[in-house]
């Protein structure tokens, strides 16, 4: 079945209410953007078959999905973070594949791997701002340096006791990834933590 994410309710609404929130002056120390619209497929495999699974998808989607653990690679419109040994999460945006799910399936259909459309699964925010690693180790952790936590590095975490899938964009910005079912609580967690500093929800 197609994982497109066409229209789906965000599961965001009614608890990131756009605007400035917490300390109101000066620039926001945190920058929350709800990402709708994504469609995300994990692939999954055995390691013994890594090196030819990777090329097969480097070869038929044009992006080499990363070999070392805790990484992301990137082409316009898409993504593949590593989930796993052998695992990757593909992402694609509206620039992307527009059936991620349907190209993966019919790409890897002679090899036995499972591919698992998570469109409806996953709840994703954007988070940014001069503050938002400060934000983060109060959750988490994790060594949230600059120099520790890089751009293209990813990690699967706790933050608040939400089991996330942390991806770091650029240096000072990030995409966040939990459960549907957590994404009230971590949305309201998330503006808490961030109060101090000054919070700015903007549009998708």
């Amino acid at each position: 079945m197609s994982d497109t994410a066409s229209s789906r309710l965000s599961p965001f609404t009614g608890h990131l209410p756009s605007g400035r929130t917490g300390r109101p002056d000066g620039q926001p120390g945190l920058i929350v953007t709800p990402r709708s619209g994504l469609q995300i497929v994990q692939v999954a495999g055995q390691p013994r078959q890594l090196n030819d699974l990777a090329k097969s998808i480097a070869v038929g989607m044009q992006i080499a999905p990363p070999l070392d653990a805790n990484m992301t690679s990137r082409e316009p419109g898409l993504a593949a973070i590593w989930s796993g040994p052998c695992r990757w999460l593909f992402v694609a945006d509206q620039n992307g594949p527009s059936d991620l799910s349907r190209q993966l399936t019919d790409l890897l259909a002679d090899k036995p791997v499972a591919v698992t459309g998570l469109s409806h699964a996953r709840a994703v925010m954007n988070i940014s701002g001069p503050n938002v690693r400060d934000v983060l180790s109060k959750g988490c952790g994790l060594d949230f340096h600059p120099d520790r936590f890089t751009p293209d590095q990813s990690a699967q975490t706790s933050i608040a006791h939400a089991a996330v899938l942390i991806d770091c964009c650029e240096t000072d910005q990030f995409d966040l990834y939990v459960s549907r079912s957590y994404a009230a609580f971590f949305a309201e967690w998330l503006i808490n933590a961030g109060r101090e500093y000054g919070v700015d929800v903007s549009e998708n």
